[in-house]
């Protein structure tokens, strides 16, 4: 996803393995922010923070 895509409470596939197949359902739960160079945002089912590159809507 694009940085602009990234909303608060959107519903996204989540891919634990970028270019894998395997997906879950979730919800971001925080505006984008850049960590280390890397654009980031939180979801509703893990604690830390995921690459948005990793996400895609649903």
């Amino acid at each position: 996803m694009k940085k602009s895509e990234i909303v608060k409470g959107k519903k996204v596939w989540y891919y634990p393995i970028l270019g894998g197949s395997e997906r879950k359902e979730a919800t971001i739960t925080s505006e984008p922010y850049e960590m280390c160079g890397t654009v980031c945002c939180k979801i509703d089912i893990l604690s830390s923070v995921v690459d948005i590159e990793n996400l895609k809507e649903r």
